[in-house]
């Protein structure tokens, strides 16, 4: 720039500075107030210089990272002190993330808010990226939940970045229903949802999928969710004009529609269901009715989500279904949880609304180790049966054999498979940290939104889902139709000699008038 007073010429730069407000690093601050000065001292004389260093670190929490408080710098019994002191005064992402990663692997006692984490931030001021970047783990040290509800702001290009977390394991995003905040809120379309199939690696640990709203996603959208290869569950509401073909291209896809129970849809039993139908008759107890039994375990999670006391504890034996532990308790007529707290929390800052997304997980992590545990098992009685038929002139070369034991030389990881257990219940195989940003319309499991812009049955809920072999299937044949597809754009793109059209030339009118058909159809998928 030229200042023509003074003659000068200089480049201006305008740097935005750094957000102050408490959004600005949410993972490293904790909401409530600090209590500094309120720790008092000893009963017997001052407190010890140890103590003093204990609160002060914890204090200052949200400053340190691991390699200020691992186990090369302090022993188990001071980190164990330090979190104690931080369930007392409120416990930030980032202290979490620390102590989840060191306590966990203790033989001390452990409670569930070692493997949980909760957090809500009701109106969203910042950019997407500064509450993604703390939720961001390489080596998937823990999973994450995201709920993007409504007065949020964002733009739609920031959602493209969700396909870049690793560890995020449940997504929702849900449109408000209010026409004043839905004109703000990011828009989900297809689009967006083929730009997250056509990142690198998209979505690699991602088994939830929920997107809500009166102008979403349509039923083109099904054919990009054969890249997300853990994804098991699509559930969708949108326009009925969007998805006149919902069945027959979900079963294209390798998708199952969920047939919809009436009372039941907004129930976390109607999604385990889907995956393991109920037996009526073995698992309902005498007098209940469906729709009481699916309250009844809502109620009885949602409890069990709002006491982070809850023990915790690591097995190595299978767990007993989660079905079942949930029937067993509805038959006995008892709570599914005793610690569960008297009082009511209904802030939303300690509503779990978690609960729905934690516990799915939990089940479809289950779900999948039986079904490859099967299939491990049918492998191996298929490899014994030639070895049985086999001559006994290759017995001294089994006898040889046995003192290798090769058997016993497994990895560390396949000895210690551990399952996450909270009485019977049954967790998910990491921590998991959930994240709300924004409100709904209604707490609860499945929050119910009305979108009436269109008319009052202008929309519809479509709920697919799919075991891991379907999901394997769509994987590779979404291989397959991805290179013909590039074939027939290679071959489209490659110029063609033409012969003896040259009299009437109706051929090559014919062949461009197809060329711009399809290149204009494809403007419509889109």
């Amino acid at each position: 720039m030229y200042d023509r007073e003074t003659g000068q010429v200089y480049r201006e730069t305008v740097v935005s500075g750094a957000p102050r407000g408490a959004e600005a690093d949410w993972a490293r601050r904790v909401d409530l107030p600090s209590w500094r000065g309120r720790s008092g001292r000893g009963v017997k004389g001052p407190r010890s210089l140890a103590d003093m260093a204990m609160h002060t670190v914890a204090e200052n929490i949200g400053s340190l990272s691991d390699d200020h408080l691992g186990r090369h710098v302090l022993p188990a019994r001071i980190l164990w002190r330090i979190w104690h002191l931080l369930q007392n005064r409120g416990v930030c992402f980032q202290a979490w993330k620390t102590f989840s990663k060191l306590l966990l692997a203790e033989d001390e006692d452990k409670t569930l808010d070692l493997y949980r984490f909760r957090h809500h931030i009701c109106r969203p001021s910042q950019d997407l990226a500064r509450y993604l970047q703390p939720l961001q783990s390489a080596s998937v040290d823990f999973l994450c939940h995201l709920s993007i509800n409504a007065r949020c702001t964002f733009d739609t290009n920031e959602l493209l970045a969700l396909a870049d977390l690793r560890n995020l394991a449940a997504l929702e995003i849900i449109q408000p229903a209010d026409a004043a905040a839905r004109a703000s809120f990011p828009r989900v379309s297809d689009r967006l949802v083929r730009s997250w199939s056509e990142a690198p690696a998209p979505f690699p640990r991602l088994r939830v999928l929920r997107l809500w709203g009166d102008d979403a996603v349509s039923q083109h959208s099904l054919p990009y969710l054969a890249r997300f290869p853990a994804l098991r569950l699509y559930d969708v509401h949108g326009a009925r004009s969007d998805w006149p073909a919902a069945d027959v291209l979900a079963r294209h896809h390798c998708w199952t529609v969920g047939a919809p129970l009436h009372g039941l849809q907004d129930s976390l039993l109607w999604y385990l269901m889907l995956f393991a139908p109920l037996d009526e008759e073995a698992h309902r107890p005498g007098g209940v009715t469906l729709k009481e039994l699916a309250r009844g375990i809502d109620e009885g999670l949602l409890s069990f989500g709002q006491n982070p006391s809850q023990a915790l504890r690591f097995v190595a034996d299978a767990p007993p279904p989660f079905l079942d532990v949930l029937s067993d308790s509805a038959r006995e007529n008892r709570s599914l949880y005793l610690d569960a707290p008297s009082y009511d929390l209904q802030t939303c800052q300690r509503f779990p609304f978690e609960t729905w997304a934690f516990f799915l997980c939990a089940f479809l992590e289950q779900q999948d180790r039986s079904r490859g545990l099967e299939a491990e098992g049918q492998e191996k009685s298929t490899d014994t049966q030639p070895r049985q038929d086999s001559s006994p002139d290759e017995q001294p070369r089994q006898d040889k054999s046995s003192d290798r034991q090769p058997r016993q030389d497994k990895s560390p990881d396949e000895q210690q498979t551990k399952h996450a257990l909270s009485g019977n219940l049954l967790l998910p195989p990491k921590p998991m940290a959930c994240l709300q940003l924004g409100h709904s319309d209604r707490a609860g499991i499945s929050p119910a939104v009305a979108y009436v812009s269109r008319g009052l049955f202008a929309t519809s809920r479509y709920t697919f889902y799919r075991t891991g072999e379907a999901a394997a299937a769509a994987v590779a044949g979404e291989g397959k139709n991805t290179n013909k597809r590039h074939q027939e754009a290679a071959g489209f793109m490659k110029p063609r000699a033409q012969n003896s059209t040259v009299e009437t030339g109706l051929p090559l009118r014919r062949r461009k008038r197809m060329r711009m058909d399809e290149l204009l159809e494809s403007f419509t998928r889109s």
